[in-house]
């Protein structure tokens, strides 16, 4: 995939924090053809994130889309980066959101054979005894992840899975994540990363599927640039 560039970039929950993010990345970083699904078409005068000179806006009611319907729409899409969340809106929208939702997506890019399908997760989704405690509706939240986690993996897709710690918007972004084997040192911190980086991370991935397809990925900010890291997963 080394033409990764002129490939057509689907992003699902482009109007999200991280999407938004990830749009921009992928237009510093020079990708030919972005497409922004988003539940509402944005009017670019209002938000400049969406220019058409570079993004082409297509809208997807995700809930409320069958299986077909997502066929249809993704039908032109080499790669699907899922950045879509139900974030606080309750315990039905993580049902159809962030599980439903991302089984649909999965059965819809399995028909078409999408080359690649990258997932936005959340850090130890498998590790019960560090989120079965957690407080409001942060359980549901990681039950809900953990599926969607399976989903992917356990397709017939050429799959990363971001696994990103507690995502701040509050600082600048870093350029470093923590080397994997030294992951557990951020636990203290929530393992807390930047939505710039997570940005940055997706970006690093689509340009090195031979070290990270087929990968679930933790992720934390650090002390190592982001390519140095992910250039050298195993």
């Amino acid at each position: 995939m080394s033409d990764v560039k002129s490939l057509t970039i689907g992003v699902i929950g482009a109007h999200g924090k991280t999407g938004s993010l990830t749009l921009k990345a992928l237009q510093k970083h020079g990708f030919e053809s972005i497409v922004a699904f988003t539940r509402n078409v944005i009017d670019p005068k209002k938000d400049q994130t969406y220019d058409p000179k570079f993004i082409k806006q297509i809208n997807l009611d995700l809930v409320n889309s069958s299986v077909s319907d997502l066929v249809e729409t993704f039908k032109n899409i080499d790669i699907i980066i899922f950045a879509a969340g139900s974030g606080d809106q309750g315990v039905r929208q993580l049902f159809t959101v962030d599980v439903d939702g991302v089984s649909k997506c999965v059965e819809a890019c399995e028909r078409l054979a999408v080359k690649r399908f990258i997932l936005t997760s959340v850090i130890n989704v498998e590790e019960r005894d560090f989120w079965w405690s957690l407080e409001g509706n942060l359980r549901d939240y990681f039950i809900a992840k953990r599926c969607a986690d399976h989903e992917v993996r356990y397709s017939k897709l050429n799959w990363t899975i971001l696994q990103p710690g507690w995502l701040s918007i509050n600082n600048k972004p870093t350029g470093n994540i923590q080397p994997l084997e030294r992951i557990e040192e951020q636990r203290m911190n929530g393992y807390t990363i930047e939505r710039e980086d997570l940005a940055e991370v997706i970006i690093s991935c689509l340009l090195n599927p031979q070290t990270t397809c087929m990968k679930s990925i933790p992720l934390s900010n650090g002390d190592t640039p982001i390519d140095k890291v992910i250039q050298n997963l195993k």
